[in-house]
């Protein structure tokens, strides 16, 4: 019972965890915390305002399905490519050495995003996801351990029919025996070959 509790207080804290970081992000892609500029990936492609608005949609989706857990596997993996990439765009495009300290913040908070399933097994990224998660488990208290023992089955009675067949013909096949002995001493002695001998 304590394994198990300690094992819900740590996943509880690595969903807090997970949490706090994508409403971060997400913070981020609605302009309410200053952060990496989201739209630096799309401005090569798009005016400024679509690759604002490109940006902020994408991080935005990204960050909660994050936080919910549901395919956390694929989902920190975008995030942290999404925001790599963004990074990297905005501060080493025109370098200066002031941007050092911003792109390092991000290859944090990048680092913190992958630590939240890294460190997990498959079962374990399985019970992360906050919603959708409908299985559940059976624990086995106490295990009986069963000795085995050697069963010999039991012989069929034998009825009481089959038993007078069986002697009926014994007597029969004794019978046929004794009468074809006899018959062939009686043939014997009345052959006229064996009588002049």
């Amino acid at each position: 019972m304590a394994q198990d509790n300690e094992n819900w207080l740590d996943q509880t804290g690595l969903n807090l965890i997970r949490i706090i970081i994508g409403s971060y992000f997400a913070g981020v892609s609605l302009d309410l915390i200053e952060g990496f500029d989201q739209s630096a990936l799309f401005l090569p492609l798009l005016d400024a305002q679509m690759a604002d608005l490109a940006g902020s949609t994408l991080l935005f989706f990204v960050s909660v399905i994050f936080m919910t857990g549901i395919g956390l596997r694929l989902s920190s993996l975008s995030l942290a490519i999404l925001v790599l990439c963004s990074s990297t765009i905005e501060n080493f495009a025109y370098f200066e050495l002031g941007n050092i300290s911003a792109f390092w913040r991000d290859l944090a908070l990048i680092c913190g995003v992958l630590l939240n399933y890294v460190s997990l097994n498959q079962r374990e990224i399985e019970k992360a996801a906050v919603l959708g998660n409908t299985k559940t488990e059976v624990h086995i208290s106490k295990l009986r351990y069963v000795s085995p023992r050697r069963v010999s089955p039991d012989k069929p009675p034998r009825r009481e029919i089959q038993r007078e067949i069986r002697e009926r013909l014994e007597e029969a096949s004794s019978y046929a025996t004794d009468h074809q002995t006899d018959a062939e001493v009686d043939k014997i002695f009345s052959d006229p070959k064996h009588a002049t001998t």
